[in-house]
């Protein structure tokens, strides 16, 4: 039984009673302050990972919609390009049958 140890890890019979206390409780302080800067560093990351993603979200949201405000205006754009297509067509197909007229009375 070589491993085994009456006298608790850290307990020196150096010290007194009020001396183990102390340490014990510095020790606890310790272990309290290193568990609260661990919480501290996990808020962070987290807080940040959060904000990045409402970012990101925000972000893809407002892309989205500027794709949408595009695309409704080729749509616009190509509708009313057509309009005008159409339009030339028929003023087109108008002169030409009234000049085909003109020239036939004109003779009569």
């Amino acid at each position: 039984m070589s491993g085994f140890k009456l006298v608790p890890y850290g307990m020196n019979f150096g010290r007194t009673a009020w001396q183990d206390i102390q340490y014990y409780r510095a020790q606890r302080a310790a272990i309290v302050s290193d568990a609260q800067s661990l919480m501290d560093t996990a808020s962070s990351a987290i807080e940040t990972a959060l904000q990045n993603q409402v970012s990101g979200a925000a972000n893809n949201t407002a892309q989205i919609a500027l794709d949408r405000i595009n695309a409704l205006a080729q749509s616009t754009s190509n509708n009313v390009s057509s309009q005008i297509d159409q339009a030339q067509s028929l003023l087109d197909a108008a002169n030409g049958t009234s000049s085909s007229s003109s020239s036939v009375n004109t003779v009569a």
